[in-house]
């Protein structure tokens, strides 16, 4: 049978081979609205009938026979050293491979779903992490108001707060709001036994049901903290993707009409309204007609979007999940010479309440203030020549207020408000 990226290939009557290192994302089952039996474990682990409430460390090795899998879901790994926080327990040391059953649900008491994992190497201390997941069933027959909680944790560090899932809610993909490996004392490589675990909470007494079960749980590495850049791909028919354009760009390809794509990190784009063509015949190395504008030449293209060419079409684009700050948005208006051509930003709800600057050949940026839970809008009204536009999104940073007092004694002190980051001199510019 052949086992997920995580684990291994062997053969039945073979000896299993090396353990592969530890990689993100992994998942234990699918967003696939089902419990399909599948080998291999990961996103192919069997989700079996719920056995009871067991202490750590668990077995990794749990048959595929309902109620014979236990609340421990073990990765292929080396978990030979409990992690701070985790309890006293003796970890179970090699697990060869990965393993192929789970519990499927939260039942009664029985409300702890625990999968062991290690991490690679390569992450750091501030390196972010993000959980998804969603609920595929829900005890409803007979109650009045059927619901069950659930609660995420990394290590016995809480990442996530109690949620209550109704029947409307059954499907729906929640993530996590991300997590430093320091917030949650991760560790990586072989050997530490990292613990992420959806806890559930239990409304049978209330009218609310006795169980509830899981379609998958995932773990991901998060985008950096800002700042961030957002670049907007609209371009042809996966020609240009994100892969031509260096970091710290992110790419979107062949988004279209009342499509909303994922940026990673929660952040999503949709395009609205039938402004916008997701047909772009420009080549790389144009996008001269930016001027100014500090871009390298071989990533022009990665953000430029064709606007209809029918005279007054509206285009507009929402961007949710942005992290509350000051951002600055720049605008390109490439090929137009009608000044009747503009763009608005703004945050919060729709309508704008203002243009905020006039956008007409070459380019402008704004700065703009997102506040917590709030989107923000771009909207361009097309003059009928067939403007070639774009946009860039960057999170401004926070530049320390300086006081600089000479002692008199060869020394100085520098007093600031903010959070200090880099410079090449005291006076910056800031990093």
């Amino acid at each position: 049978k052949t086992a997920s990226a995580t684990g291994l290939v062997s053969l039945v009557g073979e000896a299993p081979g090396p353990i592969l290192p530890p990689e993100l994302p992994w998942s234990v089952g699918m967003d696939d609205n089902g419990w399909p039996a599948g080998d291999g474990g990961g996103a192919n682990t069997s989700f079996m009938q719920e056995a009871g409430v067991n202490d750590l460390p668990g077995n990794p090795a749990s048959p595929e026979v309902a109620q014979q899998a236990d609340d421990d879901y073990y990765w292929a790994g080396v978990y030979s050293t409990v992690i701070a926080g985790n309890g006293d327990y003796t970890p179970v040391g090699l697990v060869e491979v990965n393993e192929e059953a789970a519990e499927r649900a939260f039942a009664g008491i029985d409300n702890d779903l625990r999968y062991h994992f290690n991490l690679p190497e390569s992450l750091q201390p501030t390196d972010r992490l993000t959980v998804s997941y969603d609920a595929l069933n829900l005890h409803t027959d007979g109650q009045t108001d059927a619901r069950y909680g659930i609660e995420v944790y990394v290590n016995n560090v809480q990442v996530q707060s109690e949620i209550v899932i109704r029947p409307d809610q059954l499907g729906q993909t929640y993530d996590t709001e991300p997590f430093t490996l320091a917030d949650v004392n991760a560790e990586v490589g072989s050997g530490y036994d990292n613990i992420l675990t959806l806890k559930g909470v239990n409304y049978n007494a209330e009218g609310g049901g006795n169980w509830m079960g899981i379609d998958y749980v995932q773990l991901s590495q998060a985008a950096p903290e800002g700042p961030v850049s957002i670049l907007v791909d609209f371009g042809g028919a996966g020609e240009f993707g994100a892969g031509a354009s260096p970091d710290p760009w992110i790419t979107i390809d062949n988004l279209v009409l009342d499509q909303a794509a994922s940026l990673g990190g929660s952040v999503t784009i949709t395009a609205l309204d039938d402004g916008f063509n997701p047909n772009n015949p420009a080549q790389p190395g144009e996008g001269a007609e930016y001027d100014g504008v500090s871009v390298p030449q071989e990533a022009r293209n990665d953000y430029l979007f064709k606007i209809a060419d029918a005279a007054g079409t509206t285009a507009r684009m929402r961007i949710d999940g942005l992290a509350a700050g000051t951002y600055n948005v720049t605008v390109f208006e490439g090929r137009t010479t009608d000044a009747s051509q503009f763009a608005k930003i703004w945050t919060g709800e729709e309508p704008a309440a203002e243009n905020t600057g006039d956008f007409a050949k070459g380019s402008a940026t704004v700065t703009v203030t997102v506040g917590a839970g709030e989107p923000l809008w771009y909207m361009h009204l097309e003059d009928g020549s067939g403007g070639v536009s774009g946009m860039m999104i960057r999170q401004a940073a926070d530049t320390p207020t300086l006081s600089i007092v000479n002692n008199g004694d060869g020394t100085v002190t520098v007093t600031f408000e903010g959070k200090l980051q880099a410079a090449a001199s005291v006076n910056g510019p800031w990093a």
